[in-house]
């Protein structure tokens, strides 16, 4: 349930990155947390409250939103309650922002030296890359008729995401164009 969600892994794959509402009252404020992969206690990161989030490929620093809307029926909304995304330091506890616009920036994937996202600051959700060197955002894709939804991160730079009911994929460091996911399920023909 919404209530503990699986955000991913650490960089070096020993502890699952998860956000959960184990300390508060509230949807809306819940926190960004690391469990060993072999079990143990749960860590929560410094930051006092969050939504999705990822850690930088050297575990040094965090990018996330203070805000949960995931499951908000919401569109195209401006105002308060819009996600930003910010990178936080784990060392110096500076934030910095990411690429923000009046609409939402949500689910943030950090793959090598950029930061991927989905935003609907044209109208429609859409893969977005920030480049925290020079604060550049350009698009990674441009669907005008459906959301990009719950996109996620692969360790080779792959990104995939749901679009219209089916699964997409788009390499980020292969530059390619995004691509529906074929799957095909087996099943032992009783009708």
């Amino acid at each position: 349930g919404f209530d503990n969600i699986v955000m991913g892994w650490t960089p070096d794959g020993k502890q699952v990155v998860f956000r959960s509402l184990r300390d508060h009252f509230s949807v809306a404020n819940g926190r960004l947390y690391t469990v060993p992969r072999e079990g143990g206690l749960p860590k929560a990161l410094p930051m006092p409250v969050s939504g999705a989030g990822d850690l930088s490929p050297d575990g040094s620093k965090v990018v996330y939103s203070p805000l949960d809307r995931d499951f908000r029926t919401w569109k195209r909304y401006q105002g308060g309650w819009a996600q930003d995304l910010y990178t936080f330091d784990l060392k110096t506890y500076r934030t910095g922002p990411v690429s923000h616009s009046p609409r939402t920036e949500r689910d943030p994937m950090w793959i090598g030296g950029r930061i991927y996202f989905a935003s609907d600051r044209t109208g429609k959700l859409n893969l977005y890359e920030f480049d925290p060197a020079n604060g550049k955002t350009r698009p990674l894709t441009e669907f005008k008729e459906w959301d990009v939804r719950w996109p996620s991160k692969a360790n080779d730079g792959r990104i995939v995401y749901e679009l219209d009911g089916e699964l997409q994929i788009i390499s980020v460091k292969l530059g390619s164009k995004p691509r529906p996911l074929r799957i095909q399920v087996p099943y032992d023909g009783v009708a």
